[in-house]
């Protein structure tokens, strides 16, 4: 009987019949301890060093099709095979259980009356879907339905030739059966699909900081050339040649803060390279404009027919061209306010306005280029100009626009723990495969140490679209995974520290605190669910070693430390201890370089901690 139960249970392997709003992607984290966790919807966080196992659910992805275009041959071939599907899998995972564990209790207990009870009604829950896919196939009699008109006949001829089994065999019997036919709808809908034209195509990007987005190889979905592999390590204490450089920086900076000789304000260096970031935008709204004026001044019947797109997509152009130069006017210039918090809250607002305006400026370039496409025959070689530089825009928008809102997002959305990524302008290249349903894998593996260069806060951006024919995609379901360092491991910081020197050896009324160069070696670890844990509060606990110069003799003294660092390291306190002058401290201190604020020292070397990270 039990063998029966596991045969019967291995035929239903077609998924259930979801929700529309069940999640398409299965995705499946595997980090470097060998620990596996479920990534849920939305903006999860995963190890920055994990593999994703990732899966796509085929009834669900049926279901989306079905939904998307009513009306057409696949819709009911796609509700008759769900249907089926449902009451197949209702019995396989809510009925085999049960029924095996009163099948082990009625054993044990010898057929007492509770046992015997509790058997009968597994039995009934068991059967229940067999039952279903009976009633299923009975219902082609009053309606007329051919293929359950099939189901039916085959179920006949099944029980006639099962006739005086048990009732176990006739139930499994009946499964069988109904296996057999939702495997038959399954190929004729492949093909039904295949002459709708539809398929589908899953595509992945990194988004970088700095950098924007960079699409990423899938393996099974794209042609696209593998990333060089990059592994991150987890236990490194030695610094690196920035690092270095940022040491030395830092004790010029804790001279010339000692010296009195410094002064704090937004850097003209960070203000200028936010500026610079428009450039391209700029070229391009510029090279278009003309363009655009040039078609426009066309009397032949192919631009009549499409002057409306174009004066509307000059509209468009000119008014996200005033706001960006608007906007790179801005931080060229001094900044308006001396709070970091008030400059932090206007950039915000000047990135919902630029993602705004980019997605509107690429909905009506798609627009005119869409209409465009359709008169190619007609264009003269204005039309053709225009079309060439009007792709190129399009493509310019959507890479060196969403680089812009990216490096500014990862640096005036930190300290707000902002973990949302613009994906609306990215976009499946060539190389994405376009996939027919039996072509579909059951899953793919993403090693996120084969993604290329990343850092802690980029994204992993998926996105599963639907296509009929040559028509645009169809998102069906874009999902987000911020990389984090989630795991254990060691962390080098430098910095600046603030130490509280001893009265008899330099501490005064006015000032008992001496400024040194110092670095922190850190343990660390991320979360998988706080986005404020990872993006803001950033805790680390570890050992500190500073330069101190307790007597002013210019002679560097060790000093060892435990300290605490938090909000990116930027703040940070502990206990030391001076090697050289057998005494301890206590002391706060700041991580380099700082997220926002530049800073100027006179006539001392410039400090690149006000540029951007």
């Amino acid at each position: 009987m039990r063998a029966l139960l596991r045969a019967w249970a291995l035929t239903v392997s077609l998924g259930a019949a979801p929700a529309l709003a069940q999640t398409l992607l299965r995705i499946e984290e595997r980090d470097l301890d060998g620990a596996s966790h479920a990534v849920g919807p939305g903006v999860a966080i995963v190890d920055i060093s994990s593999t994703l196992n990732i899966g796509v659910d085929r009834a669900a992805l049926l279901e989306r099709i079905r939904a998307s275009a009513p009306g057409t041959s696949s819709q009911e071939l796609i509700q008759d095979l769900l249907q089926l599907q449902s009451f197949l899998n209702e019995g396989a995972e809510a009925g085999l259980k049960p029924l095996e564990d009163a099948l082990s209790e009625w054993a044990r207990e010898g057929g007492t009356p509770a046992a015997n009870a509790k058997l009968q009604g597994a039995y009934r829950q068991w059967g229940k879907s067999s039952l279903q896919v009976m009633e299923y196939a009975h219902r082609s009699l009053s309606g007329g339905d051919p293929r359950r008109a099939r189901l039916r006949e085959s179920l006949n001829v099944a029980l006639e030739r099962n006739a005086g089994a048990s009732i176990e065999q006739l139930y499994a019997t009946i499964t069988q059966v109904g296996t057999q036919e939702a495997w038959r709808l399954r190929g004729e809908l492949d093909e039904v699909l295949r002459q709708e034209g539809v398929s589908v195509q899953m595509g992945v990007w990194v988004t970088t900081r700095g950098e924007g987005s960079r699409p990423i190889h899938l393996p099974n979905f794209d042609t696209y050339a593998p990333q060089g592999r990059v592994d991150i390590e987890r236990f490194k204490i030695l610094l690196t040649e920035e690092q270095k450089a940022q040491l030395r920086q830092a004790d010029q900076l804790a001279r010339d803060i000692q010296s009195r000789r410094f002064s704090g304000a937004l850097g003209p260096e960070a203000r200028e390279r936010l500026a610079q970031l428009f450039s391209s935008t700029r070229a391009c709204v510029i090279a278009l404009r003309e363009q655009l004026d040039a078609f426009l001044r066309g009397t032949d019947p192919t631009t009549q027919r499409l002057r409306a797109a174009a004066e509307a997509t000059r509209a468009q152009l000119e008014s996200y061209g005033a706001f960006m130069d608007g906007l790179a006017a801005k931080y060229r210039a001094p900044p308006s306010t001396s709070s970091s918090a008030d400059f932090l809250i206007g950039t915000n607002e000047d990135l919902d306005e630029a993602a705004r305006r980019t997605r509107q400026s690429v909905e009506q370039f798609s627009v005119l280029l869409t209409a465009l496409n359709a008169q190619a025959a007609g264009l003269d070689e204005g039309g053709k100009r225009l079309l060439k530089q009007l792709t190129e825009c399009r493509q310019t928008f959507t890479t060196d626009v969403g680089a812009v809102l990216q490096t500014l997002t990862s640096v005036f959305q930190t300290l707000a723990g902002a973990q949302s990524t613009h994906t609306a302008a990215l976009e499946l290249g060539a190389q994405v495969l376009r996939l027919a349903l039996e072509d579909l894998p059951e899953r793919t593996t993403l090693d996120l140490a084969d993604a290329g260069r990343r850092a802690e806060g980029d994204t992993v951006v998926l996105k599963f679209a639907l296509r009929r024919g040559e028509r645009p995609a169809q998102e069906l379901e874009v999902r987000q995974l911020q990389m984090q360092r989630v795991l254990v491991h060691l962390e080098t910081v430098v910095g600046l520290i603030f130490a509280q020197q001893p009265r008899d050896m330099g501490g005064s009324s006015t000032s008992r605190f001496q400024v040194a160069p110092a670095y922190s070696v850190l343990f660390k670890g991320a979360s998988r669910t706080s986005g404020f844990w990872n993006n803001v509060l950033t805790p680390g606990i570890g050992a500190n070693l500073s330069a101190l110069d307790f007597d002013k003799d210019g002679t560097p003294e060790l000093g060892a430390a435990v300290t605490l660092a938090l909000f990116r390291d930027f703040v940070q306190v502990g206990y030391g201890y001076n090697v050289f002058r057998d005494r301890g401290y206590l002391f706060f201190g700041v991580g380099l370089p700082l997220p926002v604020l530049g800073f100027s020292a006179g006539s001392s070397r410039a400090l690149s901690a006000g540029s951007l990270p």
